[in-house]
């Protein structure tokens, strides 16, 4: 039999509130049959051995969908024995077509969420495993010889955070650490003089993690690779940070928000999970501003900034209705504005130091296995092509207009180039304050407005009037 078949009818008909359609049986209702309903809501034929205590009796159709039924029972074939007719299949077809679409998405998701539930398990049972596996490496001696000889390097040296930036962060230990592998005694140790805590349990973790994500230096075991890779990337970020200071003096191309109790430039450390902003304030006293926010929460300031620049620049994609249109400029023409435009010589340094930069993370060779230095790298690259396009057109336009355009969410140097003032305090949202809305701005804007109105007005009129002249020519 084609069509619906008796236990999806059954379902397809029953109440909103029992999960079925709740729509009208139609010819349907002259269906009746001798089953039984079990408690879990399964039909069984009156000769079927899997009754258990559900007693048989003969059921109306309208009583089999008021019972909640579920499913009907395999062993003694339910469809095949109570078949529906083909007028009674082909209603129950059209009627039932956008609940049966539901229930086999529904049916759907449900499978996926078991197989993701099995996916789960699996990956716990396999973790239970590395973790049983390598639970005493950081201690245990194992056998002369089950571990691979030393190759290039043998200790490796940084920041504690750094060392173990791929378990949980450690917030500020920016002490100065060292990891050790001996391969005839079979050891890998990490030393942090400021916490002992930092050692034994967290070494272990990175072990984990080392292995679990195959990396190409990171093999099983593999520490005397590991530690060559720790090192070449510590001298990376060694020069990276010499970069920094040759450069100190050179404001970034991004909104450094100021103090909310005394004005100061705030200063962030970004860890994995959070931006932590605070106030350097006076040496040898207490911060008088600490600021925690998720990465990922919306709400945190990196994206209410995003947020208030994105509604700015959205703002301009709407024409100015008015007194003046429709011979208003287009409200994008703001984005050329000369208050907008950047110090030439601030370019210019950034752009020295954003090729230094690159230079220095495609000598070392690491982006491809590093997350963090590729990061690096696709920003620098894509803050370099900005600070191009503003050397070559003279105006932060070209800069600008894209954003206006996709409506995508800001960059940072738009954000840069948008954004007068931004203070930020310990709670709270930021407070922005564009440059385009400054008084003085804002009324040369305005006065630049008029004069483009009233020029486009008057060659509009001169227009219209020529030909007005050349109609009454025509006339008879």
């Amino acid at each position: 039999m084609s069509g619906v078949s008796f236990s999806v009818a059954v379902r397809a008909f029953c109440p909103v509130e029992r999960g079925g359609s709740g729509a009208d049986p139609g010819p349907l209702v002259s269906i009746t049959a001798s089953v039984a309903v079990t408690a879990t809501g399964t039909v069984h034929m009156h000769d079927c051995r899997s009754l258990g205590k559900a007693k048989p009796r003969r059921y109306t159709f309208a009583e089999l969908t008021a019972a909640g039924v579920q499913r009907t029972c395999k062993t003694c074939r339910v469809d095949e024995r109570v078949p529906l007719t083909k007028e009674q299949s082909a209603y129950a077809t059209t009627a039932t077509k956008e609940w049966r679409r539901t229930e086999s998405i529904r049916q759907e998701a449900e499978q996926l969420r078991k197989r993701r539930t099995e996916l789960k398990s699996r990956i716990e049972r396999a973790d239970d495993q590395l973790d049983s596996l390598t639970r005493g490496w950081d201690r245990e001696r194992l056998p002369q010889g089950s571990w691979p000889p030393a190759s290039t390097a043998t200790t490796a040296t940084g920041p504690c955070n750094e060392l173990l930036r791929d378990t949980e962060p450690i917030a500020f230990c920016e002490a100065v650490a060292v990891a050790a592998y001996d391969a005839d005694a079979g050891t890998l140790i990490l030393r942090c003089p400021v916490d002992s805590d930092h050692d034994p349990f967290m070494l272990r973790e990175q072990a984990k993690n080392l292995v679990a994500h195959g990396h190409p230096h990171r093999a099983a075991r593999g520490f005397d690779l590991w530690l060559s890779w720790q090192a070449d990337r510590s001298a990376a970020f060694a020069a990276l940070e010499a970069i920094e200071r040759q450069y100190a003096d050179v404001l970034p191309l991004h909104p450094i928000p100021n103090c909310a109790v005394c004005g100061d430039p705030l200063q962030m450390h970004r860890t994995r999970e959070e931006e932590i902003w605070f106030c350097p304030g006076v040496e040898g006293q207490r911060r008088h501003l600490v600021r925690r926010d998720k990465r990922d929460d919306p709400t945190s300031a990196s994206r209410a900034v995003e947020y208030l620049v994105g509604h700015f620049l959205q703002s301009l994609r709407r024409p100015a209705y008015g007194q003046l249109w429709p011979f208003a400029l287009s409200p994008t023409s703001q984005l050329g504005d000369e208050s907008l435009n950047p110090d030439p010589e601030l370019l210019e340094r950034n752009h020295e130091r954003l090729l230094t930069t690159i230079a220095v993370v495609d000598g070392a060779g690491l982006a491809a296995d590093d997350a963090d230095l590729e990061d690096m790298r696709r920003q620098c690259q894509q803050l370099l092509e900005a600070v191009e396009t503003l050397q070559v057109d003279g105006s932060a336009y070209g800069v600008l207009e894209p954003a206006v355009a996709v409506g995508a969410t800001p960059s940072k140097i738009q954000q840069w180039l948008l954004i007068e003032t931004l203070t930020l305090g310990a709670e709270g949202p930021p407070k922005v304050t564009f440059t385009l809305d400054r008084p003085d701005v804002r009324e040369r804007l305005e006065i630049a407005g008029l004069r483009h109105a009233i020029s486009a007005a008057r060659e509009w009129a001169d227009q219209r009037e020529q030909e007005l002249h050349a109609r009454e020519k025509h006339q008879p």
